[in-house]
């Protein structure tokens, strides 16, 4: 998405002032796999962001300041106003420091010829006046731990000047010279006998080591920040606080904060996912890492996959607790980090025991979560897939069924009962819980009842036709 918009305002920069005509460029331009990198721009150029961009070349922090306050209070999540932002500065080659400019070499002056041919007198022997008399009692040399802890050394008392000897020979430079070593081994002398020796005993104690970063605290690498997964949920508020706000979703608890989410199974804490640099792994990784980082700390990955333009890198670790779980790096295609994520490994739950559930029903009910799994990750693509031919034209295009769910955080499948099987035809009732951005950054919550009828094409199951109706919604 960067090189296209960059190719295009090569040719005209000026289009950034001219919005309606950039974005019939781009709309024209962009492949359908570009779509949920471009919808966020396209939306920043509607609010004359392009315009501000256009403008702030004398002030580019004021620019971006400005730029990602507009985006912001237009609802747009706090991670893709970064990445509209980044895209901007990019472009524009703000993200390249200027070329230091090189200061000519000054003319180096010739040195002065000094003549050596003078021979040095040597000093006579003068006697010292008695306030210079210096002690042959040499105290000992301080010990490791004397240097190393804070003195407090009185200021030596200046004696008064001596009277100025009487010009004679040409050996008085090397009489100052002399003077000035014997006020130089006073000073040092004054003071060593002002110094307190330490006792040996204690020297370990005053050699202070500085403190140690808090996510070196970690017991395991399943942690952020020195708190591991499994840690009691009093001690992870005690580390974090209180929340901006929280919620039971199926027997678990979530705590919001303004850049970390965190879920407690019963009274401790099973995941985590972050966006932000503030977080570090045991090993010293952040979002903004790179993968050859991500590499060079934790090796070849056991788990790869690819998803909306991110390839996850998966490890497996234990929790103090004992319990299987993973740390996941989600890398763009940029080779940095754009979240963490380290979560317990549940097991699947158990298939109910009553009456043996028939094949074609079982897979119908795979698919219909599976659809619901694709929305939450922003698989997209392999969501709308999994409609009909019937159903694609009842949503509308790919585009226009991506660009519906920009704003959905999750839509999850809490409840799935079997309503008919015939065969080829399967229909459910289900149970939908639903969470989206909301304007001002918060949080809409909705739940939603209805039916689906998944029909088998071929091989696969896909949603055919279907109502709901909306039970209670909340925004938060």
């Amino acid at each position: 998405m960067e090189e296209l918009l960059k190719k295009i305002l090569a040719q005209d920069k000026t289009l950034l002032t001219r919005r309606d005509e950039l974005i019939a460029i781009l709309d024209e331009k962009v492949p359908g796999r570009l779509a949920r990198e471009y919808n966020p721009i396209k939306k920043a150029l509607t609010l004359n962001v392009g315009e501000i961009f256009a403008t702030g070349n004398d002030n580019r922090a004021a620019a971006t300041a400005k730029a990602t306050e507009i985006l912001l209070q237009s609802g747009l999540q706090e991670v893709r106003v970064k990445n509209v932002i980044d895209t901007f500065i990019k472009v524009l080659d703000w993200d390249k420091e200027p070329a230091e400019e090189i200061q000519p070499v000054k003319e180096i002056q010739p040195v002065e010829e000094i003549n050596l041919a003078e021979e040095i007198q040597p000093a006579e022997e003068t006697e010292l006046p008695e306030w210079m008399e210096v002690s042959t009692n040499t105290p000992p040399a301080p010990s490791v731990s004397e240097i190393f802890q804070p003195k407090k050394i009185k200021p030596p008392i200046t004696p008064p000047p001596p009277t100025p000897p009487a010009p004679q020979s040409s050996s008085k430079s090397t009489l100052i010279i002399g003077a000035l070593i014997v006020v130089i081994i006073f000073l040092l002398l004054g003071r060593n006998n002002n110094s307190t020796p330490a006792n040996p005993s204690n020297q370990s104690a005053e050699i202070q080591t500085p403190p140690k970063e808090s996510y070196l605290d970690a017991k395991t690498d399943l942690s952020l920040n020195g708190v591991d997964l499994g840690t009691p949920l009093n001690q992870v508020v005690n580390v974090f606080g209180t929340p901006n706000s929280k919620k039971n979703e199926n027997g678990r608890l979530r705590y919001y904060y303004d850049d970390i989410e965190v879920v407690f199974n019963g009274d401790y804490l099973s995941a985590f996912v972050t966006y932000s640099s503030r977080y570090k792994t045991a090993r010293g990784l952040s979002v903004g890492s790179t993968y050859s980082e991500v590499i060079n700390q934790y090796g070849s990955a056991p788990h790869v996959m690819n998803i909306d333009n991110l390839t996850l890198y998966e490890y497996d670790f234990n929790s103090t607790r004992g319990e299987k779980g993973l740390l996941r790096f989600a890398v763009n295609q940029s080779g940095t980090v754009e979240y963490i994520s380290v979560r317990i490994l549940e097991p699947e739950p158990p298939a109910p025991q009553q009456n043996k559930i028939p094949e074609n029903v079982e897979q119908a009910a795979r698919a219909f979560l599976l659809y619901h799994k694709n929305i939450t990750d922003g698989n997209y693509r392999q969501a709308y897939d999994t409609l009909t031919y019937e159903r694609q034209q009842y949503m509308g295009d790919y585009s226009t069924y991506a660009q519906g769910y920009a704003n959905t955080i999750s839509s999850e499948i809490t409840a799935l009962n079997l309503v008919s099987n015939d065969g080829d035809s399967v229909t459910f009732s289900y149970t939908l819980e639903a969470r989206d951005i909301a304007s001002g950054g918060r949080t809409l919550y909705q739940t939603f009842q209805g039916e689906i009828e998944m029909v088998k094409i071929g091989n696969s199951w896909k949603l055919n036709s279907g109502k709901s109706k909306r039970i209670s919604e909340s925004i938060k």
